[in-house]
């Protein structure tokens, strides 16, 4: 599986970056990592330790101001089929679902 993972976090072009992904479940760790690097940014200086919620993922992946998968289709002549952010925060979302009820047990 291929993916490649378009996004930009600020209405500044200059944070347009791509990243490449061989699963979904690498795809999802990425994008938890790529939303708590802006979360840092956000709150540099902050000495206590930052908590956040699926739903501030969501609304991160929701808001910003482009955000798009392609995902490598073989059953398409390995045509990359887009999925925009609705996509992006539902596969988010299953991850840290599964990630937390793994780490209950």
């Amino acid at each position: 599986m291929s993916l490649i993972f378009l996004i930009q976090t600020t209405q500044d072009e200059s944070s347009r970056r791509y990243y490449h992904y061989v699963s979904l479940e690498d795809f999802a760790e990425g994008a938890v990592t790529i939303y708590e690097e802006n979360l840092a940014k956000r709150n540099e200086g902050v000495k206590s330790r930052v908590i956040y919620d699926l739903g501030d993922i969501s609304n991160f992946y929701a808001t910003i101001p482009d955000a798009a998968l392609l995902i490598r289709e073989p059953r398409l002549d390995n045509t990359y089929v887009p999925q925009g952010p609705h996509f992006i925060v539902d596969t988010v979302v299953r991850y840290m679902r599964r990630k937390a009820s793994q780490s209950v047990r």
